[in-house]
Formats: structure tokens, sequence, C-alpha cells
């Protein structure tokens, strides 16, 4: 994606000069600022990678919104009292309804969307299982 961004970079930056007076020289000269240069170079690096961070982040949103997912946030109480799961849910004509399309349990959102986004079109049904790891019902 960086790749991309060099349509939004500007061109390298020039050197700073600074017209100074010097006493034991006749006239001004000009001083290169070479260490505010290069700070100024970091900055404008870690800038655009902030950009392709929002960027993707875009991306990800236009795709809740798009295909109208719901983001659920599940606690899983059984295995540890501060694990929470995320799932994302799209919406279906055909049964069932709410099929789980992306899903992480280590509180990744990002995760989350990026699996649903890189998922099958349409996701097979998800097998519900009982306390015991058991099938409970099965959609044909």
């Amino acid at each position: 994606m960086r790749k991309d961004l060099k349509s939004f970079q500007p061109p390298p930056l020039p050197r700073y000069h600074v017209m100074m007076d010097f006493p034991h020289v006749q006239g001004r000269r000009w001083v290169i600022l070479e260490e505010e240069y290069l700070a100024v170079v970091r900055q404008r690096d870690r800038l655009l990678d902030e950009i392709e961070i929002l960027q993707r982040d875009g991306v990800r949103l236009d795709a809740l919104q798009l295909n109208c997912w719901d983001v659920r946030f599940m606690n899983r109480g059984e295995v540890d009292d501060t694990a929470t799961g995320i799932e994302i849910v799209s919406h279906f004509a055909n049964f069932p309804v709410e099929r789980v399309v992306g899903e992480n349990y280590s509180e990744d959102l990002r995760a989350a969307i990026d699996q649903a986004r890189t998922a099958d079109a349409d996701p097979p049904v998800r097998p519900k299982y009982g306390k015991h790891g058991r099938r409970t019902a099965r959609h044909f």
C-alpha cells in the first residue's frame, strides 16, 4: 500500500539553508541545517505510515458499511472472564439468515474484519455444539 501513497508524497524535501553572519568573514554565507532536515524527513515518514494505517482502516469501515455486517463482542466466561471474542456477522435471505463470516478471539477487531473481507461470499452454516462438544443440530 506504500506504493499507492507515492502519488500523495510531496517531492523530496530540500535541505534547509539559513543565511548567517560570520564575524570573521565578510558578507553572509549559506549554512545547511542537516539535523533539522533529517528530523523533518523522519517525521514525514512517520506521517506517511500513519496515513497508510488510516487508509487501511477506512477500507475496513467501508467493507462493514457496504456489506451491512454486524460486529458482535462475546465474552466466553467458561474459558476466561477477560477473554472477549469478536464475530463479524453477515445477513442472508436463505437459512440461516445470520452467518459468521469473520471471527477473532484475541480481541483484534482489524483481524476479524480482514478475515470477513477475504471469506467466501456465501459461507457455510456453522455447526452448533452442546456442552459436551457434540453436535446438536445439522443443517442440510
